[in-house]
C-alpha cells in the first residue's frame, strides 16, 4: 500500500476521482489525538483501495456530551477517494 494523500474540506478534488467509500472515525477524546484520527482514516482508505482521503469534518465532543457523558468522543468523518491522478 502506497501513501494515502489527505484533502481537507476546502480543497479541489481532482476531476478523475472515484469515490469508493464514506469513513466514520471515532474515539475518546482523552486517549484520542486528532493524529491517531488521521492515521486511521489513512489507513482505512488504504484497505479499500483507495489512494486519497478527504475530510469532511474533525472536532471533538459538544458541551452537552463532556457534561452527560463519562467518556466523550472526539469524530471524524471523511470521503475515501482512487485518483488515478495522484498515484505514483
Amino acid at each position: 500500500m502506497g501513501a494515502v494523500q489527505v484533502l481537507i474540506e476546502s480543497d479541489t478534488v481532482p476531476e478523475d476521482c472515484q469515490r469508493v467509500a464514506m469513513l466514520h472515525a471515532e474515539g475518546p477524546e482523552l486517549f484520542t489525538s486528532e493524529a491517531d484520527m488521521w492515521d486511521s482514516l489513512r489507513e482505512e482508505t488504504g484497505e479499500l483501495g483507495g489512494n486519497t482521503v478527504q475530510l469532511l469534518f474533525m472536532g471533538g465532543p459538544d458541551w452537552a456530551e463532556r457534561f452527560l457523558s463519562d467518556d466523550p468522543d472526539r469524530d471524524a468523518a471523511a470521503i475515501a477517494l482512487w485518483c488515478p491522478s495522484s498515484n505514483g
